[in-house]
């Protein structure tokens, strides 16, 4: 018994260090991790107002109706901000992949993409922040008229839109 105290005050111990490292680090970190998830505002757009000169502070929504005609018009550029096994095993027809977590190497692919062509990122779905992150990522670096597919790739699968994957 008296070991079984021992160890539990060791490992309580290793727990409350590993914990304040980790938030020192976070803290001093370049990457770091917000503690507090931040609420961000979301702005739904419609079809008919796709202003490529928005200057808009929130991020441009579009549902799932609207993602789909402007898919049906070839219209759009898409984006999947997801990892390339997700990207692989399903993504929407003709989408490009643009991970969030790698979006510095990946970049290169926007390179023949115009600044003010239409865009749409998505990602896994309503929970995943993926392609809001990415939708910010490219606003810094100039393009205009982008927008995010909220519902994103599990509703557009749910609906029998067109998907692809990726042959190995």
């Amino acid at each position: 018994m008296f070991s079984t105290k021992i160890n539990i005050k060791v490992l309580f111990s290793i727990v409350i260090i590993s914990s304040v490292i980790g938030l020192i680090f976070n803290t001093f970190s370049s990457e770091r991790i917000p503690l507090i998830r931040e609420k961000e505002e979301i702005l739904f757009t419609n079809i008919t107002d796709l202003n490529p000169d928005s200057t808009s502070t929130e991020i441009r929504a579009l549902d799932t109706k609207t993602v789909k005609e402007l898919f049906d018009l070839e219209k759009a550029v898409f984006i999947d901000a997801r990892d390339k096994w997700e990207f692989g095993e399903g993504h929407i027809s003709g989408a490009l992949n643009v991970a969030e977590y790698k979006y510095d190497e990946d970049k290169s692919k926007l390179e023949n993409i115009a600044k003010d062509r239409l865009i749409i990122i998505y990602c896994g779905g309503d929970d995943c922040d993926l392609s809001k992150r990415v939708y910010k990522k490219m606003q810094s670096d100039g393009f205009k008229n982008i927008f995010v597919y909220l519902d994103g790739f599990s509703i557009w699968q749910e609906n029998n839109f067109p998907i692809q994957k990726v042959e190995e």
